[in-house]
């Protein structure tokens, strides 16, 4: 995919992939304004990696995210269900935030999550300080959520719930 002149990829990392990316991933993470808007903690190379592989492992969908062959992120798709499951993003460094990066990977992602995977429903949790977030997620067409269902993804008393269905994506992604 093209965005801004760049070509951006996602991939399933092969082992070696992961290996490769497990520094960067775990710097990024440990990065204090990227662990204070997922909620995380310092992470170890090899946390990362056995972050990665457990996804694998438990039948979890993780991408690396690379504009123009370089890393820039990563994301998954994860607790999938027969026609549900969650998603999470990450573009790892401060100055490519807040750009729309994310959210044009995010919308490759999504295509992928409901037309290849068949997906009805994705649900994900973004703290509420988190505006770049969920102004990323609302573009796509998430929606707040309180369902019994979203709420079974929150992690702590500061996360909002979304939800988005395949329908809402679908007609917000053929007018972009």
């Amino acid at each position: 995919m093209t965005w801004n002149g760049r070509t951006l990829s996602a991939r399933e990392p092969t082992p070696t992939e992961m290996q490769e990316a497990a520094p960067i991933l775990a710097q990024w993470y440990s990065e204090t304004y990227n662990r204070q808007m997922m909620d995380g903690q310092v992470m170890t190379s090899e946390e990362a990696l056995e972050t990665l592989e457990a996804a694998r492992v438990r039948g979890d969908r993780p991408f690396l995210l690379y504009v123009d062959g370089v890393l820039a992120g990563d994301a998954d798709f994860r607790h999938l269900a027969q026609l549900t499951g969650e998603f999470a993003i990450m573009i790892g460094q401060r100055e490519a935030q807040g750009h729309g990066l994310g959210t044009a990977f995010a919308r490759m992602l999504h295509r992928f999550a409901f037309r290849v995977l068949q997906l009805q429903i994705v649900y994900l949790t973004v703290l509420e300080a988190n505006f770049a977030g969920r102004r990323c997620y609302e573009k796509l067409g998430y929606a707040q959520d309180y369902g019994e269902t979203a709420r079974v993804f929150i992690e702590s008393e500061r996360d909002i719930p979304m939800s988005l269905s395949r329908a809402t994506f679908e007609s917000l992604d053929a007018s972009t």
